[in-house]
């Protein structure tokens, strides 16, 4: 549809998406297959079929990119919401199929461990294997979340009354989203693998003690933007796939807290793909969807075509 069109431009535009598509990169491969793998378990009722496609999406992701085992987080997750909502044999038994779902994946994981002596080819391993725990991975994406999305929250129909309701829960959010930037070191170095992406750049227009302020702020938006989402959502039929989506973005944030680079690319597709996937929820069949998805993810769509462009050129 014409909506479904606007929701998907800003993946379009975004240089990350483009320059996997032009260059000989993993990464649009492997998203494209996990979104075929998330979608397959956002259903309630899944027949031997879709779990076969679910499995071997997976699979295809996790050959392609070994980090992207996190999709066992939201495949499972499904799973467990099942079991949850009835204590049955059949939601039992779809517990153990979706356990089933997951297990190629984990062979071929451990095949490539074995083979290399770790979860990325030797050469790869003293530039991306952290000694520790990227502490700013969290912090970083929920600040990605916020600079893109108010963009898509024009879309979000009432979203003042939505904010109103929840001025609490907004207030606790931005301030946990803006200390999982305050804590750790934020600013923009290199040498600590902070830095590729306009966001780090952002980031380090007002340093204090090596933390960033911008990058803080943008945090706690990102933080208080999932409420106000989860509110447009929390009385729709849609509320139980909203929340595998959030389990599959958080689950590959904690992946990249593994990772001794926290470039803006490894955290920019899922965000994009999290917020049209969550708009394309909240908009569902409404009359006016094209209209509202027209409007900010249009905008961020001629403002990522823009960087692009940019980039093109100094090239």
């Amino acid at each position: 549809s014409r909506a479904a069109a606007f929701l998907t431009m800003p993946l379009a535009a975004s240089i990350y998406v483009v320059a996997s598509a032009t260059h000989v990169h993993t990464d649009d491969f492997a998203w494209m297959a996990s979104a075929l793998c998330i979608s397959c378990v956002l259903f309630s009722k899944r027949s031997t079929k879709i779990l076969v496609v679910a499995s071997l999406a997976m699979f295809v992701a996790v050959a392609a990119r070994q980090n992207f085992i996190w999709l066992a987080g939201p495949v499972l997750f499904a799973g467990l919401l099942d079991l949850r909502r009835e204590r049955t044999a059949n939601a039992w038994k779809g517990l153990l199929a979706l356990i089933a779902v997951v297990i190629p994946s984990f062979a071929v994981l451990i095949t490539f461990v074995i083979l290399w002596g770790g979860l990325v080819p030797p050469h790869f391993q003293e530039f991306h294997v952290s000694s520790g725990i990227d502490w700013i991975a969290p912090g970083y994406a929920l600040g990605l979340l916020g600079l893109y999305a108010p963009f898509f929250l024009l879309a979000v129909p009432k979203t003042a009354v939505l904010a109103r309701g929840k001025t609490t829960m907004l207030v606790v959010a931005a301030l946990a989203g803006m200390l999982f930037v305050l804590i750790p070191e934020s600013a923009p170095d290199l040498a600590s693998g902070r830095t590729g992406g306009p966001l780090w750049t952002l980031s380090g227009l007002w340093v204090v003690a090596d933390r960033s302020l911008p990058l803080a702020c943008l945090s706690g938006f990102g933080a208080a933007s999932l409420v106000i989402l989860g509110s447009a959502l929390s009385a729709t039929p849609a509320r139980r796939s909203w929340a595998i989506l959030v389990c599959a973005l958080v689950a590959s944030t904690v992946t990249q807290m593994a990772n001794a680079q926290s470039f803006q690319r490894y955290f920019d597709t899922p965000t994009l793909l999290f917020l049209c996937w969550t708009l394309a929820m909240i908009l569902g069949d409404r009359k006016d969807a094209v209209g509202r998805a027209s409007g900010g993810p249009a905008g961020l769509t001629v403002v990522l075509a823009s960087l692009l462009v940019v980039r093109l050129v100094a090239f």
